[in-house]
Formats: structure tokens, C-alpha cells, sequence
């Protein structure tokens, strides 16, 4: 029988991912819940929704991701990113799906301090009102996990592109196919990700979610070396072969208004590799190309 996936958060970047990959599986039903569809901040709301599917897995990529509207809106960002996990967490318990699993997804931006690598196990250090949120949602989840005994995994990720929302990638290669100067920050280190390969390791993962212990895991492209925002941004001019004389270096204090993280670097050491950040990042600007 195959099994029912409901997917938080469906109209969004990796939500239109994951609809596209599970497609191709006859072994999954798929239902989307977008915003039209559901308030993950009303609990009535979720559990509505959660009985009316009965589903054997879900993944809520609902989130507000907006850095500058977070700490504009806090009240917003704390009900969405960490309310609106736990709601799914208790809703799922409540509806006696003993089977059911859920995958939240966050973020890289829990992290902060001086360290260069997180692992799943290292400490988060929120440094602003979107990292926070999506920390205490984290640990909300866990408590409603283990009063309910509801098996859970936290997928953290990093930098998302997509054919599905403009990106930083997309910012960088428009400008450099315009000729225009662009300033790139080269204080803040990360690894972009390609959410089409992050939708299928998430998909991996509840494949083999049965000897998957309950807990956090971190998904980023396989990288050999921490990397700027300007470096990726040099290697998406390669790609495009545009030269790096536009690409200009700047600090992150002087482009962001909200505090940032200096480095995002996740370390995968619990699920399999990811594929290349440079290889990934060639297969999705090659479209843009052709």
C-alpha cells in the first residue's frame, strides 16, 4: 500500500521539490497544505487536516523565512516557525497515528559564534529573531515528540536554490549576465545547496526512516573547503564564464540591516553524502545557459 505523505508549506521552494521527486514514486500518495489550505498557527487548523489525511509521513517546510520581516514582526516569526511545528507534533499525536513520522525542516542560521564547522551535535546560538524562532521550534517539536512518542527528524539545511524562487544564485548570475557591479559578502561562509538534491536525500531518509534514530540531521551539498558568499559567487561566474572583475567584496555589517551569523558551515555526519556543491550548482545554471 503506498504510503501518504503530507507536505506543509507544498507552494514553496523545497515544497514544490519534494511534490516533483515524490511523483516520480508510486510507492507515495502526496497531498499538499499550503497557507490556503491550513494556519499551522491554529492547532484546530493542523489537526483538521492531519485526521482528514491520515498521513504515514509528514514534512512541514513551512516557515518564515524573511530575516528583515522577522525582526520586524517577532510576535509572526516565534508563532509560524516555532509554534506551528509543535501544533503538527501534538496534532499528529492527538489523531493516534502511531506510525507517523514527521520531518521538520530548519536551519544553518541556528548557529553563531566563532566556530568555522557545526555538527548536529555541536550547540545553536541564535544571533537574531528568524534563528531564534526556528531554534525554539526545534525543541518544541522534541517536547511534544516525546510526551506523544512520535518519531521525528530534524533536517538542517543551507543556502536553497531552485528553479522555484529567485535565490542569491539566481541575484548573482542575472547580474553577472547584465554586466553589472555587484558587492558580495566575503565575511560570511556557508554552502549553497540545491534544493532538488536536498528533496531527494529527504526522501532517502524516509525510505530508511525505520533505522533512523529519532533526532537532528544536517543536509548541505558535499563540500571540500568553508566558502564566502563571495566564493560561490566566483564560481557561479566561472560556471557562466563572465569573469570576476563586477564581483566586488563587502562586509556583511555593511549589506545586512539584521545580524548574521559569520559562519553556517553544517557538517552532514549522520545520513549519506550529498552531491557536489560545484557539480550541483553546474547542472542548474547549465539550464539558465541553454
Amino acid at each position: 500500500m503506498a504510503k501518504k505523505v503530507l507536505i506543509f508549506g507544498s507552494a514553496g521552494m523545497l515544497g514544490r521539490e519534494l511534490i516533483e521527486h515524490l511523483s516520480g514514486f508510486p510507492d507515495f500518495n502526496i497531498f499538499g497544505a499550503d497557507k490556503n489550505d491550513v494556519d499551522i498557527v491554529s492547532y484546530d487548523s493542523v489537526f483538521k487536516i492531519i485526521k482528514k489525511y491520515n498521513p504515514d509521513f509528514v514534512i512541514n517546510c513551512a516557515a518564515l523565512i524573511n530575516v528583515e520581516y522577522c525582526e520586524a514582526n517577532p510576535l509572526e516569526a516565534y508563532k509560524v516557525n516555532s509554534i506551528g511545528p509543535g501544533n503538527i507534533a501534538k496534532a499528529l499525536g492527538n489523531a493516534k497515528l502511531p506510525n507517523s513520522k514527521f520531518i521538520q525542516i530548519s536551519t544553518s542560521d541556528v548557529f553563531g559564534g566563532e566556530k568555522k564547522f557545526f555538527k548536529e551535535s555541536d550547540s545553536p546560538k541564535p544571533v537574531n529573531i528568524y534563528s531564534q524562532s526556528k531554534f525554539f521550534g526545534e525543541k518544541i517539536l522534541e517536547q511534544e515528540s516525546k510526551i506523544y512518542s512520535l518519531k521525528y527528524f530534524i533536517v538542517r539545511t543551507n543556502w536553497l536554490y531552485s528553479k522555484h524562487r529567485k535565490t542569491f544564485v539566481d541575484f548573482i548570475y542575472e547580474n553577472l549576465r547584465d554586466k553589472k557591479q555587484i558587492d558580495v559578502i566575503s565575511d560570511q561562509y556557508g554552502v549553497v545547496t540545491w534544493a532538488k538534491d536536498l528533496a531527494t536525500s529527504i526522501v532517502d531518509l524516509m525510505d530508511g526512516s525505520a533505522k533512523y534514530e529519532n533526532g537532528i540531521y544536517h543536509l548541505v551539498s558535499h563540500f571540500d573547503r568553508r566558502l564566502s558568499r563571495f566564493d560561490i559567487a566566483k564560481e557561479i561566474a566561472n560556471i557562466a564564464k563572465a569573469g570576476h572583475k563586477h564581483l566586488k567584496p563587502s562586509k556583511r555589517a555593511d549589506v545586512f540591516k539584521v545580524p548574521r551569523p559569520k559562519s553556517v558551515v553544517l557538517v552532514n555526519s549522520k545520513l549519506p553524502r550529498m552531491p557536489d556543491w560545484k557539480k550541483s550548482l553546474k547542472k542548474f545554471l547549465l539550464t539558465k545557459l541553454s
